[in-house]
C-alpha cells in the first residue's frame, strides 16, 4: 500500500508523495496494532479462564 508513494512518479510531486507515504504508513502500522491487538485479546483470555475452571 505504501510502495506507489516510495517510487517517484510524474503524477505527485515529491513533497506529497513523502507526506502521503507517512501518512499511510502511520496509519496502516495503527490498524495492524489494533487488529494484533484484538486477536491476541481472545487467546489471553481463554488462557485465564482455563486455569482458573481446573481450580
Amino acid at each position: 500500500m505504501n510502495i506507489p508513494h516510495i517510487i517517484p512518479n510524474s503524477y505527485m510531486p515529491a513533497d506529497v508523495r513523502v507526506i502521503y507515504f507517512w501518512e499511510t504508513m502511520s496509519s496502516t502500522f495503527i490498524f495492524g496494532v489494533l487488529l494484533f491487538w484484538l486477536f491476541s485479546l481472545d487467546e489471553r483470555n481463554n488462557h485465564v479462564i482455563y486455569k482458573t475452571s481446573q481450580f
